[in-house]
């Protein structure tokens, strides 16, 4: 449900972006941040892989859109009743240009911060340094959940990446802001 709330808001952003001519192959979210280092961030074994592509077209801004997600045995993100007791998902959205991908982030720099204060009342966008250009966490509450949620989103050149956390213990920041660390190196 959170992934899909997540990816629907990139999705809408996507459109906004100017047409362009074809980017190079996607860079691949599963290839940034592996299970075993997902696992180790939440402090939990990580041992269900969710992966979700999309090639670039007109038709999508010229987006190609990668998504891994790692969770608990058992969880799927796409018919689960809920959040899980612990995950991380790396999103990326690779542009043919820095300028789209810009224009692209803005958005959903906007989107999020007109959710400030939305359900659960505790969404405020929280600027970071040094974990990319323009990058933010947005801790989410849910209604009638115990999960942590924190969303890192940050910008390098023509990628706008997004790193979603869940956790029932500890820090759902600190989780994502280390994830960050791993994956921002690794985007080229």
């Amino acid at each position: 449900m959170t992934r899909l709330v997540l990816s629907t808001c990139f999705a809408a952003f996507t459109l906004l972006a100017v047409p362009a001519i074809a980017t190079a192959a996607p860079a691949n979210a599963c290839a940034l941040l592996s299970e075993a280092e997902a696992g180790k961030l939440a402090g939990a074994p990580l041992a269900e892989t969710a992966k979700h592509d999309v090639k670039p077209a007109a038709e999508n801004g010229n987006d190609s859109e990668s998504s891994c997600g790692h969770f608990p045995k058992g969880y799927h993100i796409d018919t689960a009743d809920g959040p899980p007791n612990s995950g991380v998902l790396v999103e990326l959205h690779v542009f043919p240009a820095a300028d789209d991908a810009k224009r692209f982030y803005d958005g959903v720099l906007r989107m999020h911060t007109q959710m400030q204060g939305g359900p659960g009342g505790g969404s405020v966008v929280m600027p970071v340094k040094g974990l990319g250009e323009g990058a933010y966490l947005l801790p989410t509450v849910l209604p009638n959940s115990t999960s942590k949620i924190s969303t890192m989103t940050f910008l390098k050149g023509s990628v706008v990446a997004s790193i979603q956390v869940w956790t029932k213990t500890g820090s759902a920041d600190a989780i994502a802001r280390g994830a960050a660390a791993q994956v921002l190196p690794r985007l080229h």
